[in-house]
């Protein structure tokens, strides 16, 4: 990915695309982090087992989808696979 340009690399785009959480609205900053951090302590953990990639460093996309309509689901949206 060459043509990653500075606005690719914001916060807000990192966090987003690394499955974190983006709060930019509002002025009430302490109920922001007390908000993430109530996020933080919900999760699970998945795996799963890949096949081997054509060649190195080959990018895949991730889709995680939940069939509860009142669930919100952040994953990141890819990974590298090395082999």
């Amino acid at each position: 990915m060459n043509d990653a340009e500075c606005a690719d690399l914001g916060l807000q785009v990192l966090a987003a695309h690394t499955g974190g959480l983006v709060k930019v609205t509002g002025m009430d900053i302490k109920g922001e982090i007390n908000d993430a951090a109530r996020d933080a302590n919900a999760y699970y953990t998945l795996t799963f087992d890949s096949s081997p990639s054509d060649r190195p460093n080959e990018y895949r996309d991730l889709q995680l989808k939940v069939d509860k309509p009142s669930a919100t689901a952040r994953t990141t949206y890819g990974y590298y696979a090395n082999t």
